[in-house]
């Protein structure tokens, strides 16, 4: 996300804002407006608040991390987080010599927390454009060469046979769980009738006119999409 002042995959970090931002009423509404998310009376409908989402959605710059693993999907950490690679120590004779590894650093004080997590943040498959176009396609789910499928395709019926674990749309769908954040969903209310797990209430910041976030109707209020990491490093 281009709001983003470093490409960290953790949104729990909040230190970089402003003062000014600093005084919005929630922990969500700082943290919407750290990703760059606009405020009623700029953006109070929910066609521009996906407008305003999508304009943030973009790849990592040459100086931001990103990791290809797997195969066309970006990964990344935390902006705190830091590899740990061994130090060169005396081979014993006889002995295995490991070639090279790197461990991403986990263990740390609470206010470094979301150090060890990880994000999707982009993929070669990624169309933003379905949120805010009704005619844009996503990619298609199946054994198709992803290389061979342009960004128009949603069949791939042109495409190679190519097999393998994930497709294009399970890398799309990745990369919006696990980035795409703010989104206006459907809310699922628990048996207390509070949201939990990745829906948020939305922050009256950030409430949207056209959309009726009081029904009394549980199916039809709307909450806000928490996206979530996609690996969490704890000790087991």
């Amino acid at each position: 996300m281009a709001a983003i002042t470093s490409f960290e995959a953790c949104l729990t970090d909040l230190s970089v804002l402003s003062d000014s931002d600093r005084l919005l009423t929630t922990d969500t509404a700082r943290r919407l407006r750290y990703l760059g998310l606009q405020t009623r009376p700029n953006v109070s409908k929910a066609e521009d608040r996906l407008k305003d989402i999508v304009t943030g959605l973009t790849a990592p710059s040459d100086h931001e991390t990103s990791i290809e693993l797997p195969f066309r999907l970006i990964l990344s950490p935390h902006r705190s987080g830091r590899f740990l690679t061994p130090r060169p120590k005396m081979r014993r004779q006889g002995e295995p010599t490991p070639l090279w590894t790197a461990e991403l650093e986990w263990n740390n004080p609470v206010e470094r927390r979301g150090v060890g997590e990880v994000r999707a943040v982009w993929s070669t498959d990624f169309r933003k454009k379905v949120f805010i176009d009704e005619q844009a396609k996503l990619p298609p789910h199946g054994a198709y060469a992803p290389w061979e499928i342009g960004p128009e395709d949603g069949s791939g019926q042109r495409a190679s046979r190519f097999r393998a674990t994930l497709d294009g749309l399970d890398r799309h769908e990745i990369v919006v769980l696990s980035s795409v954040y703010g989104l206006p969903v459907l809310a699922r209310p628990g048996e207390d009738g509070k949201l939990t797990g990745d829906q948020l209430a939305p922050p009256r910041e950030y409430l949207l006119n056209d959309i009726n976030t009081k029904s009394s109707d549980e199916d039809s209020a709307v909450g806000t999409f928490s996206a979530r990491t996609v690996i969490r490093c704890s000790r087991a």
